[in-house]
């Protein structure tokens, strides 16, 4: 099974770098990376020439010129150009801990797609000090550490341990069903083509990512968040978003939800 990584980036260039060195680190080493960049920024395309250079990951890139929120035309720019069988997705604020791969590609499913939210939230305050050797070095994903730093969440040390088969249980007891989270999330090729993608309508942030998952449930899959599993940190930053623009947003998803409607008109395929 080839898998391919959909690193989504907008003017994200600390954290990109911080994502790619985490990807560099992975367990698994069978899979691509694109980065779908919302932007065609020359300060991402010295950062992927770098890690281009060092030669650990199959890395490429795709981009679009910034004019506006297209967080879903990128999205399925990435798709387009993927080769893999099987698509993982995250953002490039979300840092991912060695095993997310490996997680990911022991769960896959025919029939399933599979979810994991942004597991720790990091302050920016905390996270603008990370470096890369925090990175390499796990120390992001110890929660002694991070407590050493500022961060007070007694989940978080949960969710950052080596709980064994227990995980198996919280997952069930945290159980969300037909869930697709943008940002850390799997799904196959094959599903993703069936949708058309992501909807291109979406012209703001909000509830895109929920929308594809709900026409993939539509389509007839199953979805599920899972969140001790697929575990990645999330570099927190400021939200500049609009209620309006989500309210709307979430009003388009719940529509489809209960259309039973699949295919994205405004999609990949045009």
């Amino acid at each position: 099974m080839k898998i391919s990584v959909i690193l989504i980036t907008y003017k994200k260039f600390n954290e990109l770098t911080l994502t790619l060195s985490a990807l560099e680190n992975q367990i698994n080493k069978g899979f691509e990376v694109i980065v779908a960049e919302d932007d065609n920024s020359q300060e991402t395309k010295k950062i992927i020439t770098k890690f281009q250079k060092r030669g650990k990951l199959d890395l490429r890139h795709v981009h679009q010129e910034d004019n506006g929120y297209q967080r879903s035309k990128i999205v399925n720019k990435g798709i387009a150009e993927s080769k893999g069988d099987y698509l993982l997705f995250l953002d490039s604020d979300c840092v991912p801990r060695s095993d997310w791969v490996e997680s990911y590609a022991k769960s896959a499913r025919v029939g399933w797609f599979f979810s994991g939210g942004s597991v720790v939230h990091i302050p920016e305050k905390i996270h603008l000090k990370l470096r890369v050797s925090d990175v390499n070095d796990n120390k992001i994903f110890n929660y002694q550490w991070l407590k050493n730093q500022g961060l007070s969440c007694k989940r978080t040390k949960l969710r950052l341990s080596n709980l064994g088969l227990f995980k198996h249980v919280m997952n069930i007891l945290t159980t969300r069903l037909g869930v697709f989270t943008g940002g850390n999330s799997a799904c196959w090729r094959k599903d993703a083509l069936a949708v058309n993608g992501f909807n291109e309508d979406f012209k703001t942030y909000g509830s895109e990512d929920r929308e594809f998952g709900a026409r993939l449930v539509n389509y007839g899959l199953k979805g599920i968040v899972k969140k001790f599993s697929f575990i990645v940190v999330h570099l927190d930053h400021p939200r500049p978003y609009s209620d309006d623009e989500n309210v709307k947003n979430r009003k388009i998803m719940k529509k489809v939800m209960f259309s039973r409607k699949h295919w994205a008109k405004n999609g990949i395929k045009k």
